[in-house]
């Protein structure tokens, strides 16, 4: 199967982008430490064993879906909702924890630029003033603990989740004409 420019997979890149635009969490965390799911190499870019240096750890996971296929009387509505996972090896909460959530927070003010950038459907016969398919992006909660064992692979320290969701509308000739390729 060819990897696919379909919007789930530029809206996972794209948040991604919003984190690396900022300088201080670049700074903060590793390159090898932040885990991406989209690689065309690496199928398994999760670390089994994990040591200090592989701290702190940013994870974007894929989480739920809900959409509405008819949500007006031209288009469909899909909020797919995401999650950044925090691992710290650290119990100063504010020397790594505090930091890296900071960070999250302002980086995902970027949004506004980066995602609504991306226009779908791609082709060069469109037009370039096609509206962006993102409407809304939010932080809509964020958990904090001192210990998760399963995510942390037995290191201690603190965790957080950053939930965040992201709102985008398609028009159903659009989706009609995927089917049609």
């Amino acid at each position: 199967m060819a990897d696919a420019e379909n919007p789930f997979t530029l809206v996972y890149n794209a948040l991604w982008n919003c984190l690396l635009a900022h300088p201080k969490f670049i700074a903060d965390v590793r390159e090898g430490n932040r885990i991406s799911f989209i690689h065309d190499a690496n199928r398994d870019p999760l670390k089994q064993a994990v040591q200090s240096a592989d701290l702190p750890e940013v994870i974007l996971d894929s989480q739920q879906v809900t959409a509405q296929m008819y949500y007006s009387s031209t288009g469909s509505k899909i909020i797919r909702n995401y999650a950044f996972l925090v691992s710290t090896g650290d119990f100063r909460i504010q020397k790594i924890l505090y930091q890296v959530e900071w960070e999250i927070f302002c980086a995902m003010h970027g949004w506004t630029s980066i995602l609504t950038a991306l226009k779908w459907p791609i082709a060069t016969t469109l037009p370039d003033n096609r509206p962006s398919f993102v409407k809304r992006c939010d932080i809509v909660s964020a958990n904090d603990g001192q210990f998760d064992n399963q995510r942390n692979r037995n290191i201690n320290g603190w965790s957080a989740i950053w939930a965040c969701e992201v709102e985008m509308h398609f028009a159903w000739q659009d989706l009609k004409d995927e089917l049609t390729i």
